[in-house]
């Protein structure tokens, strides 16, 4: 079965003679969640438009007053927007391990191995030192439609899903492209893996389930 990436640099194979050639997917990245096609949000008690469906889900980790703004920027400026704003200085826990050098010395090298120094009859301490390092701070709430809801719950990737079948059903010719695929498997692969920290159910699950719903 052929793969479809809904990824919005997604490329795909195409074979020239002796060669292969890479060439952007275009129907992956129309169904990608960046692809710039506005519509209407309606959530709820909310009704506003969105210039994409990611900036339609980068506006709800935003306080309800500047939900529009987010909404109504390109794909990546609404994320870039909504991870600085919610970057924190947090301190972390980090392990360092110190070998004490020479019986009773009480100097520490950094730079020796724990396992050697063990083997000379040093002694190792463990020290634990906090940081102050830049994070994303994702709020434990999203007010949703005159609402509240867990982040990271079920209801959080309704959330998203429903965001993504609005778009699909606005756009008649969406739908027509996403309902076309039935056959292929819908995939993300990015160019880059996104941070483990970072909550994202996976689109091409969603649009899968979308795509389903739509097609019985």
């Amino acid at each position: 079965m052929s793969k479809i990436n809904v990824y919005s640099g997604a490329m795909r194979e195409v074979k020239q003679r002796k060669t292969v050639a890479l060439v952007p997917d275009e129907t992956g990245r129309i169904l990608s969640n960046f692809s710039d096609i506005p519509f209407v949000v309606h959530v709820g008690t909310e009704m506003f438009q969105a210039r994409s469906a990611e900036s339609a889900i980068q506006s709800f980790y935003v306080s309800p007053s500047a939900r529009e703004r987010v909404a109504k920027m390109p794909a990546q400026e609404a994320r870039d927007f909504v991870r600085k704003a919610l970057s924190r200085d947090v301190k972390v826990e980090k392990q360092d391990q110190l070998e004490v050098v020479g019986e009773g010395a009480g100097s520490i090298d950094e730079r020796r191995d724990k396992n050697l120094a063990k083997e000379h009859g040093e002694k190792v301490r463990t020290l634990l030192t906090k940081r102050l390092v830049r994070k994303v701070v994702w709020p434990d709430k999203l007010y949703v439609g005159g609402k509240t809801i867990g982040y990271g719950t079920p209801e959080h990737t309704a959330l998203i899903k429903s965001l993504m079948k609005m778009r699909v059903l606005a756009i008649p010719a969406l739908k027509d492209i996403l309902i076309g695929t039935v056959g292929s498997d819908l995939v993300f692969e990015p160019a880059k893996p996104l941070p483990k920290e970072e909550f994202y159910p996976n689109p091409a699950v969603l649009l899968t389930e979308i795509r389903d719903e739509l097609s019985l």
